[in-house]
């Protein structure tokens, strides 16, 4: 159970810096004029973005065992965007149905 769950949040995390590096390069306003390189954002996802294994846990385990998973959203005080990467994964790893 421990390799598979280091798995899922390795997938996870792959995942969310694939999400992160878009967003900062395409969707952010003011970042997009500073033009920063990947090392940087690398550095500032690694120091400040990433998830703790322990809170990718929690915040699993409220989507599976809530009876909507819409409740994350209102739980956590979190965007959806947060939720749709957690449902993303849960679903393609064949864990939930949505």
């Amino acid at each position: 159970m421990e390799k598979y769950l280091k798995n899922l949040y390795e997938k996870f995390l792959k995942a969310e810096k694939e999400y992160f590096f878009i967003d900062t390069k395409k969707h952010s306003t003011s970042l997009k004029d500073l033009k920063l390189s990947g090392k940087v954002l690398n550095d500032f996802y690694k120091n400040y973005y990433k998830i703790p294994f322990l809170s990718f846990l929690k915040n699993v385990k409220q989507i599976i065992y809530s009876k909507n998973a819409f409740d994350f959203i209102a739980k956590e005080a979190s965007e959806d965007w947060d939720l749709y990467r957690y449902l993303k994964l849960l679903t393609s790893e064949k864990i939930i149905k949505v």
